[in-house]
């Protein structure tokens, strides 16, 4: 007997990743059985280098296959579902971006991004809704409307 297709649940598309140099792009594909973490691509904080590179490899990502999206770069992160143990969503303000956390046994993963969140928090839903996804405390936070605190 063959196991069941792997189905995608929810996608987060066009969150970054800070670092000390650059803005590393990723992609969030949960499906039911992993979370997929597929990076497509950087910019670095050089005002002379900074465009958004990931958005072409977003746009190929965005039709693959859960197997293909998990395939396409080695720095790729993928989280069994069962080792997932909180996602949190914290809504943007003016002053500041949203934040999309994501914790599993042995990491975890902060995104941020700029712009509306209705997508992201519908995404969260489906899976709040999803008995797969009892295991996992999935959170919704607000920031203080002040940018200092």
């Amino acid at each position: 007997m063959t196991a069941p297709a792997e189905e995608e649940l929810a996608r987060f598309s066009g969150w970054y990743h800070n670092t000390s140099i650059a803005l590393e792009y990723w992609e969030v594909l949960v499906t039911s059985r992993r979370v997929i973490f597929c990076f497509v691509g950087q910019s670095y904080r050089s005002l002379l280098l900074k465009a958004d590179m990931g958005a072409s490899h977003r746009d190929r990502v965005a039709s693959m296959e859960p197997n293909k999206v998990a395939e396409f770069d080695e720095q790729n992160v993928v989280v069994p579902l069962s080792e997932l143990g909180r996602i949190t969503l914290t809504r943007p303000t003016r002053f500041r971006t949203a934040i999309l956390e994501f914790e599993w046994t042995e990491d975890s993963m902060t995104l941020r991004r700029k712009g509306p969140m209705d997508e992201d928090a519908a995404a969260l839903s489906t899976l709040e809704a999803d008995d797969r996804f009892d295991h996992v405390t999935i959170t919704r936070e607000s920031q203080s409307l002040l940018p200092w605190r």
